[in-house]
């Protein structure tokens, strides 16, 4: 009995040593794969893109990444109040707090200048880090938006200079779709048409401005075009808002406006040109008019007193019998 027994005390024993090796070796295993995940977190928190930050309740930085310590220096383990004084991007980050401490995720655009002048663009986001409903700090993501404000700037001065160009030109501007609903215009083809703002982008139909002969004509070839190479052109008329008719020649191309495939159509006012064609006109028939009254003023000058001349040379010879007179007046009619 006493060898069984300590046979079995033995045997619980090893059983014991077996569990507790068992659980150095889980234990081991959970902290190397605690460790491998911990290890994991810090290198994507290191590889965000953009500055990445976060405070605890007490205003103590407790993780910050690199690109974050580039932006604001390593405040990793310090105050962040005691940082706000000298650093605008943290006051300004620190200002919204109320609002995250109330639920909500805060996102913002805040333009500063660094000590090179240079210009800077962040899109500052703040969200609240909670467990078990309970806000225990506030995550912080500084992203810089330099490039893509300096785009839209650039892409915002394009527009300018465009809608310039395109307000100040001289030929009137219309942008239609195939059915002739206006989507733009420019100021040139509102002062022809005297249409307002309101009426051409609601009522009015850039097919119905043109004169009827050649509606159909317009509509048909504008909606044959199949690319942005093929042109339209065409001398037509177009009705002003009280029926006048002003000559114009349209030019037609299809565009990418936006999202969509629209018309754009060039309206030269050909007015100026048509009164000075009828000018020229004028004066050619009023300068070929003059030419020929003087024309006839000089025949009747020069040709008349000849006339009379030969006339009463004629009225001689009829009257004389006289062969000697009538060569010497023959020989005055032939001179």
């Amino acid at each position: 009995m006493n060898k069984n027994q300590t046979i079995l005390e033995d045997r619980i024993i090893e059983l014991e040593n077996e569990n507790i090796r068992l659980r150095t070796l889980i234990a081991k295993s959970e902290t190397q794969s605690f460790n491998e995940q911990e290890a994991l977190f810090d290198s994507l928190i290191q590889n965000i893109p953009f500055g990445f930050w976060a405070f605890d309740s007490n205003n103590i930085c407790f993780i910050q990444n690199k690109v974050s310590k580039q932006i604001l220096g390593d405040i990793s383990g310090s105050s962040i109040e005691l940082q706000r004084n000298s650093n605008k991007l943290i006051d300004s980050c620190l200002s919204k707090i109320i609002d995250v401490l109330d639920g909500k995720e805060i996102q913002y655009e805040l333009k500063l200048i660094n000590g090179n002048d240079k210009t800077i663009y962040y899109q500052n986001v703040l969200s609240a880090i909670k467990i078990n409903n309970e806000i225990k700090g506030i995550l912080v993501f500084n992203i810089d938006i330099s490039d893509r404000k300096q785009f839209e700037h650039a892409l915002q001065d394009s527009e300018k200079k465009f809608r310039k160009i395109y307000n100040n030109s001289t030929d009137a501007i219309v942008i239609h779709n195939y059915n002739g609903i206006i989507h733009d215009y420019n100021e040139e083809f509102r002062s022809i048409t005297g249409w307002t703002h309101k009426d051409l982008l609601v009522k009015a139909n850039f097919y119905n401005m043109c004169l009827p002969e050649h509606r159909n004509t317009i509509i048909k070839s504008i909606q044959a075009i199949k690319n942005d190479e093929q042109v339209f052109n065409i001398e037509t008329e177009i009705s002003d808002i009280v029926g006048l008719k002003i000559p114009v020649e349209i030019k037609s191309k299809i565009i990418q406006y936006g999202e969509s495939v629209l018309v754009l159509s060039i309206v030269q006012n050909l007015s100026l040109r048509k009164r000075f064609e009828q000018k020229l006109l004028n004066t050619v028939v009023e300068t070929e008019e003059k030419e020929r009254n003087r024309l006839a003023c000089d025949l009747h000058d020069e040709i008349g007193p000849l006339l009379s001349s030969m006339k009463m040379y004629l009225s001689l010879i009829k009257d004389t019998k006289d062969e000697e007179k009538t060569l010497h007046i023959n020989s005055h009619v032939m001179e």
